[in-house]
């Protein structure tokens, strides 16, 4: 019983995560999460890259081996390198590795080794219903291996992982929805709104001064009169573009569209107004 509460207590978290406010630590968070549920001393988010054939490792937790990286660059693995992936095609939808088995794979159990773990479970993800990635997730020495029993829980943690990966990237857009102005994709006046309270912050924390730049686009009634609305928005996204060049100038600037033919450029850091 007391084992059922953890892992149920478990699998609530990683949902609980996935329907939080975003944070950029969010997926690892998730992972974290699944790794309790499956009582694993480490793991591994996987993305597959149809393009290049590769699954590519976007996150490690746990008991890590020297070698392995938190959010690794170049971490990837061919399809023939992953047991489940080899012989996915044969309906393979998870694999137990265990350094017990006699019969474990020379390559299988190098990797094992190479970990500093006893046994492993690798279970597919699945995104917007289609086959996305992989869940692998490991057990020291010390602790009772995974066994072909624990393959139904760990499909369950696995898709509650995808689950709140596909809830977690919806809010993020929802929330980037939320501050960006739909026609110049600038940010609006709500997210300038926050990145001044933060700003604001630094100025009375650390003095660290605050440059503002407001401007209007003059003319914009007479071609809107004249040429219609539509050339008005064109003359309006062409001059966001031409701001975001401005930004992109400005270490630690953001261009904001007030509303209308009204813009601003903040920019935290420059001590001198003319710059």
């Amino acid at each position: 019983r007391d084992r059922s509460e953890r892992r149920l207590r478990a699998l609530s978290e990683i949902g609980r995560v996935g329907v939080a406010p975003p944070r950029q630590d969010a997926p690892r968070r998730i992972l974290l999460a699944a790794m309790a549920a499956m009582e694993a001393d480490s793991a591994s988010l996987g993305v597959w890259d149809e393009a290049a054939r590769l699954l590519r490792v976007r996150y490690n937790v746990g008991e890590l081996a020297d070698w392995e990286e938190p959010e690794p660059a170049d971490e990837a693995y061919e399809a023939d390198q992953s047991t489940w992936l080899a012989e996915m095609s044969d309906g393979l939808l998870g694999a137990v590795l265990n350094l017990d088995d006699a019969d474990l794979a020379d390559d299988d159990r190098e990797y094992l080794e190479l970990l500093g773990k006893h046994s492993s479970i690798s279970v597919p993800i699945l995104y917007a219903g289609s086959w996305w990635g992989e869940l692998f997730i490991a057990r020291n020495t010390d602790r009772q291996a995974f066994t072909e029993s624990d393959l139904e829980w760990s499909t369950a943690v696995a898709a509650q992982l995808g689950a709140a990966l596909e809830t977690l990237d919806h809010l993020s857009r929802i929330g980037r929805l939320a501050q960006t102005d739909p026609l110049t994709g600038l940010a609006n006046r709500r997210a300038l709104d926050e990145w001044l309270d933060l700003a604001t912050v630094e100025l009375r924390e650390n003095d660290q001064p605050i440059g503002l730049v407001v401007c209007d686009l003059n003319g914009l009634k007479t071609i809107n009169d004249q040429q219609g609305h539509d050339a008005g928005d064109r003359a309006l996204v062409h001059f966001s573009q031409l701001l975001l060049k401005v930004q992109g100038s400005l270490q630690g600037s953001i261009v904001a569209r007030l509303g209308g033919d009204e813009f601003v450029v903040v920019c935290a850091g420059l001590a001198d107004p003319d710059e």
